[in-house]
């Protein structure tokens, strides 16, 4: 079987057993990003932006479509099979890697982490063989050799991964009894990872259960010295209390609990055992069972959106199936587009096939006054619902995430992560376990988290002439509708489609019967200019405000654009930039869910996302400098004239 290794050096091992020589790193990361996605189309772009990083998207291009031939070749070499049938092949507007996953070691890994997970319970020691064998997939630092941003930030999440992973191999061996067996693996972990407490705190347990308080406490030292040393902070409150409790030889202390054997009276959860110097947390299994169900109400009247439920049906687990770890969807595009509107439907509309409770947490990744919610902040809040003790939430967003996906190991939970900034925001939050499922919105694009972990992003469009009608039709009174199609379609045209824009327009005219549907439709530009922009901008604005100095520009100037749609030639004359350095600008714009890229080369910006565009450079930009933009593209041979000269 052919075997692509992510967890270390980046190698392809052939059906015959061999390494194949990979050439140099761009072509190896090129794989790389390919291999964590099997089955599934990777864009070009995807591919350019992970694998070159300072080259120009024109050299990147060439050079990629080189690397795609010479890794086919090596990919057909390697698999054996007919060179007439393609392993990397065309797809979608990128490449797809046609490989069976349990072919990855990444993933065969995180499978085999599953399967232990799930077994827990039931067989603890096919569980820990299992755990075993997912760690012992690990050869190294993941993509060693592979540079830029993409691989040290999948680098950093696989890194947070195998540790987690490490953590609950030994826990479990600790559960068992296998105190003196653990300590020689546990003590080439923490020299490997010296700055994880949960690593540390085991083989301090591991130590002074076999007999050796003076190296557990050694252990501590160590682990003191480099957390002080390398980021300035003392050891978490745990770490803290259990070295006290190895200084005073506390009972609680002496062995681990029988997981096979029920509590004894005198062992409850929650009461200290005769003697002991201090209460002692409860194993997890002896938490109590808990339904968190914190999806807000389902939006009334939800409208159309058909297509896109029916593909978020992939996240749900289907019986018999031992899945490779918790599903997850991304749901992106601009604002006021109906993202959350749709998540919350879709959660309420299959809660009953997640019989152990739903989590919702607003990210706030956007918010106008609001900071972003930080991920420990939302681990708390998840903590709490599952019932776990605020003085047993750990300190620090590593811990907290291993408790949170130790407790759902073996259940069924549905996530939905709602308005998320970025991945660095929604990595720590998504569970391990198989069964579960996240659901994530949010107004950038998040190829990151794609990458890393395999999520099914969906764009998500205005609604069609046909569903934004609807809406419309849906919130108003009969007596405002009759003989008015012509008006209603109107306002649907002068809404963009747009779900927020639409309802707004509803709730103007519920709140002013007297005004009617056409009195509406006939001064639609006039209202949509003040008092409806007055609303949609303030969700517009939270875009805007996460661009880049550049891109925010070249936004503004955008605006001045009458057209439905421009190229990258007029964008650069606009903004008097260079096609490679407008490419990037405008890649950032579309992932930032405010431009459309509807065809290669070719933008659309909605009225509404223009009007208000074209006034924040009325604002912010002068006159001259506006027309000095125009003028530009003008003698470039681009047909543009200045909108709102004056402002």
């Amino acid at each position: 079987m052919t075997e692509l290794r992510l967890l270390g050096p980046v190698e392809l091992r052939g059906a015959d057993g061999r390494l194949y020589a990979l050439g140099p790193p761009q072509q190896r990361c090129v794989l790389a990003v390919l291999a964590m996605s099997p089955g599934r189309p990777v864009m070009v772009e995807m591919l350019i932006r992970h694998a070159w990083h300072d080259e120009s998207a024109d050299v990147a291009r060439d050079a990629l479509y080189s690397y795609v031939s010479r890794l086919r070749r090596l990919l057909r070499q390697a698999s054996g099979e007919d060179p007439d049938v393609p392993v990397l092949r065309r797809g979608d507007g990128g490449y797809v890697l046609d490989i069976a996953p349990e072919s990855v070691d990444l993933l065969r890994a995180r499978a085999l982490a599953g399967k232990g997970r799930s077994e827990r319970a039931g067989d603890p020691e096919r569980a820990l063989q299992l755990l075993g064998e997912a760690t012992a997939l690990w050869r190294g630092t993941p993509l060693a050799g592979l540079r830029g941003q993409w691989a040290e930030q999948v680098r950093t999440g696989l890194e947070r991964e195998r540790v987690t992973l490490l953590t609950e191999r030994y826990d479990l061996e600790l559960e068992l009894g296998r105190h003196a067996e653990s300590v020689a693996g546990l003590s080439a972990e923490v020299v490997e990872h010296p700055l994880a407490e949960p690593l540390a705190g085991q083989l301090m347990l591991a130590l002074y259960r076999s007999g050796r308080q003076a190296d557990a406490l050694q252990v501590y030292a160590r682990a003191r010295r480099s957390l002080v040393e390398e980021i300035g902070e003392e050891p978490g409150p745990e770490l803290r209390r259990l070295h006290e409790q190895i200084l005073r030889r506390s009972p609680g202390l002496d062995q681990g609990p029988d997981p096979q054997a029920p509590p004894s009276e005198e062992q409850k959860p929650g009461v200290p055992p005769a003697g002991a110097e201090e209460p002692k947390a409860p194993p997890l299994a002896a938490l109590p069972a808990i339904r968190p169900a914190q999806l807000p109400p389902d939006v009334a009247g939800f409208t159309g959106r058909e297509t896109y439920l029916c593909r978020l049906e992939r996240l749900l687990p289907v019986a018999g199936e031992v899945s490779s770890g918790a599903a997850i969807s991304a749901v992106v595009g601009t604002a006021g587009v109906g993202k959350t509107a749709l998540a919350l439907h879709w959660g309420h509309r299959v809660a009953d096939r997640f019989p152990d409770g739903q989590l919702y947490v607003n990210l706030r990744g956007f918010a106008a006054a609001d900071s972003p919610t930080e991920p420990a902040e939302a681990l708390r809040g998840f903590l709490q619902a599952l019932r776990i003790p605020d003085s047993q939430i750990p300190e620090g967003t590593d811990a907290r995430t291993g408790l949170f996906r130790s407790l759902l190991t073996g259940r069924r939970i549905l996530v939905i992560l709602d308005n998320a900034r970025d991945a660095d925001q929604v990595l720590p939050l998504l569970p391990g376990a198989s069964g579960c499922a996240t659901l994530i919105t949010s107004r950038r694009q998040l190829p990151d988290l794609v990458a890393a972990t395999g999520a099914d992003q969906i764009v998500l469009e205005p609604f069609s002439t046909e569903e934004a009608r609807q809406l419309l039709v849906r919130r108003l009174a009969d007596e405002q509708l009759e003989g008015r199609e012509g008006a209603v379609a109107d306002v649907v045209n002068g809404c963009v489609r747009l779900p927020l824009a639409l309802a707004l327009a509803a709730a103007h005219l519920a709140a002013r019967p007297g005004i009617t549907l056409g009195a509406l439709a006939d001064g639609l530009p006039e209202w949509v200019g003040s008092e409806l922009i007055a609303d949609v901008r303030t969700v517009f604005s939270w875009s805007y405000r996460i661009l880049s100095p550049p891109a925010a520009r070249l936004f503004r100037l955008l605006g001045l654009h009458p057209g439905p749609e421009l190229s990258t030639g007029a964008a650069a004359a606009l903004a008097s930039t260079g096609l490679p350095q407008t490419r990037v600008l405008l890649r950032e714009l579309t992932r930032a869910s405010v431009l459309d890229e509807r065809a290669p080369g070719r933008f659309v910006l909605h009225d509404l996302l223009r009007d208000y565009a074209a006034e924040l450079a009325c604002e912010q930009d002068e006159e001259e400098q506006r027309r000095a933009a125009v003028c530009r593209t003008l003698r470039a041979g681009h047909q543009v004239q200045l909108r709102h000269p004056t402002g």
